[in-house]
């Protein structure tokens, strides 16, 4: 059931996008667009911060403090999703560190070596054996994110945009569900992919 109001959610989205393109429209979706990814990545940011504590808190003779860090992941995941159209579309160098894939690939030539950082590599430490013994390469991790998270509305200043380009990515991120999400491709190990899907438009703190 989330997973069908989550897809209806975002058809939703683009059905309103579109009625706001024409002539006449003057971008009026750019406003409430900007609004809604202030509030949402205000809220990712403490999500980060709880995941960080948690990480933190990581015991080898507390088998449930593992379980803690892994459920403060994907509540991490989750308000990820809610900025992740508007976040990859028009600020992708600063999206680079919250979920990207944990090996690293060479998409051109020319590109230099770039350990892998983010969300999807917590997920694979934190499902490793003995994870305690990698709690400093976690911290590390976490605080690179908790850190961009919570400087994310500094990427508003001089903001511009038009309504074109956010059904634009509004659609991208549509694709992007139907391809990742929806397979679990960027969360194997948490299998948190459909409730991601559902969760989309929630835009309470869970």
């Amino acid at each position: 059931m989330r997973l069908v109001r989550g897809i209806l959610g975002i058809c939703f989205c683009l059905a309103i996008m579109q009625g706001l393109i024409n002539p006449a429209a003057h971008d009026k979706g750019v406003g409430p667009a900007v609004a809604y990814f202030k509030e949402q990545a205000r809220l990712f940011g403490i999500a980060t911060t709880q995941l960080q504590l948690a990480i933190a808190d990581i015991n080898a003779n507390d088998s449930l403090s593992v379980i803690k860090a892994r459920k403060a992941l994907v509540q991490s995941r989750l308000q990820y999703k809610r900025i992740e159209f508007f976040l990859e579309y028009f600020f992708t160098t600063s999206a680079m560190i919250y979920n990207r894939a944990p090996k690293y690939e060479i998409e051109e030539p020319y590109m230099e070596y770039q350990e892998p950082v983010g969300l999807q590599v917590i997920e694979n430490l934190l499902f490793e054996d003995n994870v305690a013994q990698k709690r400093t390469e976690l911290l590390q991790q976490i605080d690179a994110v908790q850190s961009s998270a919570t400087d994310l509305p500094a990427l508003l200043y001089g903001f511009q945009g038009t309504d074109r380009q956010l059904l634009e990515s509004i659609r991208l991120e549509l694709i992007r569900v139907i391809t990742l999400h929806l397979s679990g491709y960027d969360a194997p190990f948490l299998k948190s992919g459909i409730a991601e899907v559902g969760n989309g438009g929630n835009t309470e703190n869970n």
